[in-house]
């Protein structure tokens, strides 16, 4: 073959590639049919060598080369394999290995899901919004809304986080942090109970049975920023207008345990200059049923104290403090009562309504029980009243003071004070005894033994 025949083939060969082109066969089935030398056994040449990059050209390729492929070699920063340039898109797409979503696999198998329907698993972690997955569900979402949207409309469990770790590390089954410094609401959880079914409906639900030797905590919360405005461990704000119990915390004490039981317990330790309040309570509502500041049920039967309500104040600040303070400012119609104990135990150990146990040597007053009364209503005030409506055939006192202390200042079993300005009679002490009521009556009785001594003083007129 001469020279000029091999030119001549050259210059019609386009002419020639309109029609279907067949390499390593002479009957083509397509534009271009590629036969192998073997296909039971193929030689290591049988093949296409797409082009070979090691990064993507720095000119994007143009519409009309939309599909054009490469081959990464892995020498650059592309990861290795086959991509295809999607103008659409404006990115080249990278071919995935097997074609059926290999990173997944149907459950408890190794095959590739088929199936909308089938359950499938990855061991991988899976990132959305992002192109790092650092946890087994990474989500990342800058524009706002909802980084996971869960509905469920049967009886069922929204989120469901389980620990059966037996080690000694902390456990946390579900943990919420909010860095941002915007000025809006900042909720770490947040709980909407809407349902109008009749079943009990609860924000958050905890039950905590382990055996562990650790403190248990139903609830913890922790804060330690440095933010000027008002701090609260928890806020409860109930709304509801039906006429169902309203309990803005419940604490349930049933355990038999010869421990200790607190209803609640709040220690304040912090070293600040403003009020410190163990609880504070507001009611505010103007109904008329009873309105109570704190109500506290304790049915457990174990020997071990049990505090309805238990305060410690051991920080350093030069502000008040108040183991308890409740405000009243309602106008409702009904008894309002700032702290009521009903005592029902029928055992044979002492029932106190209320202790105080004072121990400090500060030099200041002090006072087991102090009542300050400053309202203007026509009905009677009580600073203390106790009412006794027993049938038990025990002594039955209305007031008893014991004093053991062994300083030398004036000891007074009881002291009354009246300075206001009103024209009604004032009474230091009055005793009313019913003349219906059995016995021998004292109005007063004073039994002193000391030599020298006294049953009574007074300075004034004695009406009799």
């Amino acid at each position: 073959m001469n020279a000029n025949f091999i030119f001549m083939i050259l210059c019609f060969l386009p002419v020639f590639v309109q029609a279907q082109v067949g390499i390593g066969t002479v009957i083509p089935e397509a534009r271009l049919d590629i036969k192998s030398s073997s296909q039971v056994t193929p030689a290591n040449n049988d093949g296409i060598l797409i082009p070979k990059v090691d990064e993507f050209p720095l000119v994007n390729p143009t519409a009309a080369k939309d599909g054009i492929m490469v081959y990464a070699s892995g020498s650059g920063s592309i990861t290795k394999g086959f991509y295809y340039w999607d103008n659409a898109l404006t990115n080249w797409v990278a071919l995935t290995s097997g074609g059926k979503g290999d990173d997944w696999y149907e459950e408890g198998t190794t095959t590739t899901p088929d199936d909308i329907n089938d359950d499938m698993y990855t061991l991988g972690n899976v990132a959305i919004g992002k192109t790092t997955a650092d946890w087994p569900l990474d989500i990342e979402d800058n524009d706002g809304g909802r980084g996971a949207y869960i509905n469920m409309s049967g009886t069922t469990y929204g989120m469901l986080s389980e620990f059966t770790n037996t080690g000694n590390g902390s456990h946390v089954g579900l943990f919420s942090r909010l860095l941002g410094d915007g000025n809006g609401s900042q909720r770490a959880f947040l709980g909407i109970v809407r349902g109008s079914g009749t079943g009990t409906h609860t924000g958050s639900y905890i039950t905590t049975d382990g055996d562990g030797s650790g403190e248990t905590r139903g609830f913890v919360a922790s804060m330690a920023g440095n933010a000027t405005g008002v701090h609260r461990g928890t806020f409860i704000d109930i709304v509801n207008n039906q006429n169902g119990d309203h309990l803005g915390g419940l604490n349930r004490l049933r355990g038999s345990g010869s421990g200790v039981h607190m209803g609640l317990s709040n220690l304040l330790e912090g070293a600040g200059t403003g009020e410190q309040y163990g609880t504070y309570t507001t009611i505010s509502n103007s109904g008329n049923s009873a309105h109570r500041g704190t109500f506290s049920v304790l049915e457990g039967d174990g020997a071990g104290i049990h505090d309805g309500s238990y305060v410690s104040i051991t920080g350093n600040g030069s502000g008040q403090k108040r183991g308890f303070f409740v405000e009243m400012s309602g106008t409702g119609i009904g008894e309002q009562i700032g702290t009521y104990v009903n005592n029902n135990n029928q055992g044979p150990n002492n029932n106190i309504g209320g202790f105080n146990f004072l121990q400090g040597d500060g030099n200041g007053a002090h006072y087991g029980v102090y009542n300050i009364l400053e309202g203007g209503g026509t009905n009677v005030h009580y600073g203390v009243r106790s009412d006794h409506r027993g049938a038990g055939a025990g002594s039955q006192v209305g007031s008893r003071h014991i004093i053991t202390n062994t300083g030398d200042g004036t000891h007074w079993g009881v002291y009354s004070t009246l300075s206001g300005s009103g024209t009604g009679i004032k009474y230091g002490v009055s005793s009313i005894i019913n003349s219906t009521a059995g016995g021998t009556h004292y109005g007063v009785y004073s039994d002193v033994t000391k030599a020298g001594s006294y049953s009574g003083c007074f300075l004034g007129d004695i009406v009799r």
